[in-house]
């Protein structure tokens, strides 16, 4: 059975039973359309200076990058303890 060091210090808890204790954090993670396509619509509709600021700050590259790493990491994430919580229930 392992046993793993929850985010409160001291306590111990069975990662079997509960996943894993990266979930709270990977569940923070983006998911949908990049944020960059929802305020690219918003700058066509509408040319807000703010708006406008906000699609370059979300259409740089390493911004694009990032969360596209983030969101790779959150399927492949997601799909791992999918396979894990099925092979404990066989």
């Amino acid at each position: 059975m392992p046993l793993a060091i929850g985010p409160t210090r001291g306590t111990v808890r069975n990662v079997e039973e509960t996943g894993s204790e990266k979930e709270p954090w990977v569940e923070r993670l983006p998911e949908g359309e990049p944020l960059k396509d929802g305020l690219a619509r918003l700058v066509d509709q509408d040319h807000d200076a703010a708006e406008v600021a906000y699609y370059e700050a979300a259409a740089d590259p390493i911004f694009v990058a990032v969360e596209r790493d983030q969101r790779r990491y959150r399927g492949m994430f997601r799909r791992r303890m999918r396979h894990l919580r099925g092979r404990r229930q066989r």
